[in-house]
């Protein structure tokens, strides 16, 4: 079922070598329609040129998110591609496109109470939700 989440991220990345960079990246983000999480995330990019250059770019990153209403956490995994743009000394603009991946316990819904199913009378409940993502980011 197609639904766009639109996720919000802020990275602190770190350059580690002259390509390379690691970054620890929190924000808010949607897993499905109803369910929605603060994910916490670890990202390697590797930059085809240098971390302070015009180039392409490619990353993978994984972590796990904490939903607002239960004690569930998430883990997702997502792996990119993108390009960096250097506009100023201290300023750059990446556009990326990356496929993610989240798998969940979700909730059962049951229209005859109407209501959640409570968590103790579930036997098992996962879910493997992926999406195709689009981003854009200012980097300072």
């Amino acid at each position: 079922m197609y639904h766009p989440n639109h996720p919000a991220s802020e990275g602190f990345p770190f350059e580690c070598a002259r390509r390379w960079a690691l970054g620890l990246h929190a924000g808010y983000a949607g897993i499905q329609q109803r369910t929605r999480c603060f994910p916490l995330s670890l990202r390697a990019t590797y930059f085809m040129d240098s971390f302070f250059e015009d180039g392409a770019f490619a990353f993978i990153e994984g972590g796990a998110g904490i939903q607002e209403a239960r004690r569930n956490f998430p883990a997702f995994g997502r792996i990119g591609y993108g390009y960096r743009t250097i506009l100023d000394k201290n300023c750059s603009l990446d556009i990326s496109g990356s496929l993610r991946a989240v798998y969940d316990h979700p909730m059962i819904y049951d229209v005859s109470i109407p209501g959640y199913i409570p968590q103790e009378n579930i036997r098992r409940s996962d879910a493997l939700y992926g999406a195709a993502c689009i981003s854009i980011a200012i980097n300072f």
